[in-house]
């Protein structure tokens, strides 16, 4: 993971408007529990991507992902809705959604 951010950040650094950079980036840094750095980036490629913001649901997810590993319940599901919203014929991530909210006895 460590020379992935590495090899992120160096395109990032190049080309800091890069959204596939960014979320990328984003992922990495969830996966090696990095969540306060995951949302920066995620927020970031969100902030970036004008092109097509359908193509923000990814950043979403992982924003959300952050979030739900963090604790803070109420921004994952705000950005997981969000998520659904851009890709609603998504059934794997609306599946994950949903497990999710049961595994928090969420409504």
């Amino acid at each position: 993971m460590d020379q992935a951010i590495i090899d992120y950040s160096r395109v990032i650094e190049l080309f800091p408007d890069d959204w596939d950079a960014l979320n990328d980036r984003a992922w990495a840094r969830y996966r090696k529990e990095d969540y306060d750095q995951a949302i920066l980036d995620a927020t970031q490629a969100i902030e970036v991507e004008t092109r097509n913001p359908r193509d923000h649901w990814y950043s979403y997810h992982t924003r959300g992902a952050a979030y739900a590993a963090k604790g803070d319940h109420d921004s994952a599901i705000a950005d997981f809705q969000q998520a659904l919203t851009l890709e609603p014929d998504d059934s794997e991530y609306e599946q994950e959604m949903r497990s999710y909210l049961l595994q928090h006895d969420i409504q």
